[in-house]
């Protein structure tokens, strides 16, 4: 169990109707983590005996302005000389299934507002494929496959696929980003490394020289397992809030705690939703 800094919050920093575009625009990475931690707090749900944490305005219903919050201290993370220089053209944003687009939008606007961009960066988009076929239509000739093992499957893998229509338009790429909504386990973010890898490789790009900048909105540290490609090269996961939640049996009530702030009451969670 995760001890308590100081105290119990029991309501939010910034109330969920409160959040507004003026209050993103003005707060700083740490704000906007402290009103995440907030909202997490007041909206998000436990599921599955206490395993998931299910916030409906993060990814199921997504507010634009929680995304562009997560988005806003990811960007953060990122060491500035690393991209000093960088233009659009040369950053690619893998977007990891269809819960991860909203955020990974969020991602590329953030990245031109600090870098200063002529625009924001390409989303490539990975999607679940069935029984090797393409999820749709639309796809490019171009494609990648690999297998994860998301904890929401239950442990059964899942296929991810991505492609592009020509591969001209990987052929500059410096920086790839991979975003996913929720690492638990880290499965789906490995897999979206060497997802958009293989379609680089495809493009005739030397991966070797590439900066991964792998990014999740959510994460459980307690369960999450290293990222790396197929050759074995290791990468650091940016995780914009890394939460911790439990029942506490003495206070009777769900808890939960996140990048070093108190642990605040969950409003619509309880007890009973953890299995003993």
């Amino acid at each position: 169990m995760i001890q308590p800094e100081s105290g119990i919050i029991r309501e939010p920093h910034i109330h969920f109707h409160d959040v507004t575009k003026e209050l993103v625009d003005q707060c700083d990475a740490r704000e906007a983590e402290k009103i995440v931690v907030g909202l997490i707090a007041e909206r998000a749900r436990v599921k599955e005996g206490g395993i998931i944490l299910s916030w409906s305005e993060f990814n199921e219903n997504p507010d634009p302005l929680v995304n562009r919050l997560l988005a806003k201290i990811l960007v953060a993370q990122i060491d500035p000389k690393f991209l000093e220089g960088v233009t659009a053209a040369e950053i690619a944003v893998l977007s990891i299934e269809n819960s991860a687009g909203y955020l990974a939008s969020e991602v590329t606007h953030e990245l031109a507002r600090q870098l200063k961009l002529s625009k924001p960066p390409r989303i490539i988009r990975a999607r679940k494929a069935e029984g090797g076929k393409k999820p749709s239509p639309a796809m490019g000739g171009h494609t990648a496959w690999v297998d994860v093992h998301p904890i929401t499957s239950g442990g059964q893998p899942r296929t991810l696929v991505a492609s592009m229509a020509d591969t001209d338009d990987l052929k500059n790429i410096k920086v790839l980003i991979p975003v996913d909504d929720f690492r638990a386990t880290g499965s789906s973010l490995n897999g979206g490394v060497n997802l958009g890898l293989g379609l680089l490789e495809q493009a005739g790009v030397d991966i070797s020289t590439i900066l991964v900048l792998p990014m999740a909105g959510l994460g459980k540290p307690e369960q999450e397992r290293a990222i790396h490609s197929s050759n074995h090269r290791a990468f650091t996961v940016m995780t914009a809030v890394n939460v911790h939640f439990w029942a506490d049996r003495d206070l009777g009530h769900a808890l939960v705690q996140a990048n070093g702030f108190p642990p605040h009451i969950m409003h619509n969670a309880s007890v009973a939703d953890f299995s003993s």
